[in-house]
């Protein structure tokens, strides 16, 4: 197995679940230039990629099963409230309490 920075093996999940890189980018709140960088300057390479071949390299990716292992730093646990009450009460910003 190749070994990613967290970053990196965030871009390489996103892109290979099939986002585009302005996507990706936006979800890890960095520029679409920063993210092409790091796909043309490291991750391309280390796939052995000549070049800046997103598609090759989300071929590559798919192919070695990268597209399977979420990043532990893309898993953002998150609260479902069903009741309309709770939400009011706890967490409505313009409450006036």
């Amino acid at each position: 197995p190749i070994k990613f920075a967290t970053r990196q093996h965030e871009i390489l999940f996103l892109l290979s679940i099939g986002l585009s890189q302005s996507n990706a980018a936006q979800i890890l709140n960095i520029s679409r230039g920063a993210l092409a960088s790091v796909v043309n300057n490291v991750l391309c390479p280390k796939f052995g990629i000549a070049g800046s071949s997103t598609k090759i390299l989300v071929d590559k990716a798919i192919a070695m099963n990268y597209d399977k292992f979420i990043p532990k730093s893309l898993c953002k646990p998150f609260i479902i409230i069903l009741d309309p009450n709770i939400l009011d009460k706890y967490f409505n910003e313009f409450s006036s309490d």
